[in-house]
């Protein structure tokens, strides 16, 4: 008999997920936490800059399918600057959170639970960033065999 680490369901319907209009309402508040969920299109600015970097990536080549695959790439890459600067800010405000606590702790053991804390967020936060390495990654793969050919 093969043991697995979770059940495997014939019905997707009994796989997991939240039940209660709690649970989904909670669960559908999530993205909005750190902002990553908002594209970077929606703002004129952003979109510019995405544009600029776009061009510079493909040069003088401006075969469509190319500037297509250098707007992913730049789009690509500022979000991947984005979520590390979510990052940076967050772990800048445990720390600093950790030092203005009051408590009688050594300063150790408030850094390592001001993290503790931060670690569900921080989780959240790599998923992004590991979404936004790949898409970068592929475009820019595929910017490469528009060029060789």
């Amino acid at each position: 008999m093969k043991i697995t680490s979770r059940p495997t369901y014939s019905n997707p319907r009994k796989r997991g997920g939240p039940r209660t209009l709690e649970g989904k309402e909670r669960c559908s508040q999530n993205a909005l936490k750190h902002g990553l969920t908002i594209r970077l299109g929606g703002d004129p600015r952003l979109h510019e800059l995405t544009h600029q970097i776009g061009y510079a990536i493909a040069g003088d080549d401006t075969r469509p399918e190319l500037l297509e695959q250098a707007f992913i790439v730049a789009e690509a890459e500022l979000e991947l600057q984005r979520v590390r600067q979510i990052r940076l800010t967050i772990l800048e405000t445990a720390i600093a959170t950790a030092q203005t606590c009051d408590s009688e702790s050594s300063a150790e053991l408030k850094i390592t639970a001001a993290f503790q804390r931060t670690l569900p967020i921080l989780r959240a936060i790599q998923r992004y960033e590991g979404r936004f390495f790949s898409k970068r990654k592929k475009a820019a793969h595929l910017l490469q065999l528009i060029r060789s050919c």
